[in-house]
């Protein structure tokens, strides 16, 4: 019999941040705040510019993963 070997960090979020809205917080920054993942559903129908994913990445945590 094998072992089972469970992933050592679990990631836990949704797919987008659109409805995560505060007042004067954007979006994402929210959503960050509340969780360590996100999957960037709109990337299945157009890549995002490079300034825009470069954006995505300097307002969240560095810890938060962006797939």
């Amino acid at each position: 019999m094998g072992i089972c070997r469970l992933p050592k960090r679990y990631l836990i979020g949704t797919g987008g941040w659109a409805y995560f809205r505060l007042p004067g917080m954007h979006p994402l920054v929210a959503y960050s705040r509340a969780y360590d993942f996100v999957e960037v559903n709109s990337t299945f129908y157009v890549l995002p510019s490079l300034s825009r994913a470069e954006h995505w990445r300097k307002i969240v945590p560095e810890d938060f993963e962006v797939n």
